[in-house]
């Protein structure tokens, strides 16, 4: 119990913290946000649709990829129809840095790098929830596997 007057949660804990929470982070990743209104063009000489290139919106450093956490969300009997077939769409947890808040619905992340399981390496995530708290030690979202598709 907190002395008369005294906070139980001082300030800057948060603040303190982040830095242990950011040294766990061990993928690289490329957050983007695809243009507002842009449909995909059908390119006859390849065959395929193609989308405009998204704006990369974190983080912007010579490399072009930044740190972050991922987790694989289990998902048993979550399956969802899609083209009169069941598909089991993927969740993906992220932690981002608490100091990046450009992150919005529908923006996506592209694995770079995923430190110890490469078969994250090249996934495609949009982002579904944005998780927000008083506290944070680091910036929370979900994010489903975006599926490619074919014309």
């Amino acid at each position: 119990m907190p002395r008369p007057g005294t906070p139980v949660i001082p300030p800057g804990w948060s603040q303190h913290h982040r830095p242990t929470v950011n040294k766990t982070m061990t993928a690289r990743i490329i957050l983007q946000r695809p243009p507002s209104g842009a449909d995909a063009a059908f390119n006859p000489t390849t065959g395929k649709s193609e989308y405009p290139v998204p704006v990369v919106l974190w983080p912007i450093t010579d490399d072009q990829t930044g740190l972050v956490r991922i987790q694989r969300i289990a998902r048993r009997g979550s399956e969802t129809e899609v083209g009169n077939r069941f598909a089991e769409i993927q969740m993906y947890q992220i932690s981002l840095p608490a100091e990046v808040v450009e992150v919005e619905i529908n923006d996506q992340v592209r694995v770079v790098a995923s430190g110890d399981d490469t078969n994250l390496n090249g996934l495609l995530l949009r982002i579904v929830e944005v998780r927000g708290g008083s506290l944070i030690w680091s910036r929370d979202i979900l994010a489903e596997e975006v599926t490619p598709t074919r014309r």
